[in-house]
């Protein structure tokens, strides 16, 4: 549900001609990870999973969680959820602003061809890539 209220919230805020916010046209935006520590309850354990030691939980069950952020206004435009045991790299190619500027940039399609096709180059938010 939170994800939901964050995707009817969240989208580009920078006006065009603000600071560091383009570059030829182009909005800027970086893609960055974090984990966050989820009420220990076995709900959040089985969705999130978590840390572990010798086969014991060790520690709060965690979500990463990526976003794409503009880099002028430092407004979130999108999201990707996922669990402990999941990495930054899957959830940001899940990202259709960032598969969008993946797309279009030769080097970095050759790497990410299975997970970022040729098809999905438009933005749920509309920004210009």
């Amino acid at each position: 549900m939170l994800e939901a209220v964050f995707r009817e919230l969240a989208g580009p805020l920078a006006p065009v001609g603000l600071q560091d916010s383009f570059y030829r046209g182009m909005r800027l935006a970086a893609v960055d990870g974090s984990v966050l520590d989820a009420p220990d309850t076995k709900v959040n354990r089985a969705a999130f999973g978590g840390p572990v030691k010798n086969g014991q939980s060790a520690g709060f069950p965690q979500v990463r969680v990526v976003t794409l952020t503009e880099c002028g206004a430092h407004a979130q435009i999108d999201v990707a959820v996922g669990g402990f045991n999941g990495g930054e790299r899957e959830l940001a190619i899940a990202l259709p602003g960032a598969r969008a500027a993946w797309a279009r940039r030769p080097a970095c399609r050759r790497r990410t061809r299975r997970a970022c096709p040729e098809r999905v180059l438009e933005s749920r938010h509309s920004v210009p890539v």
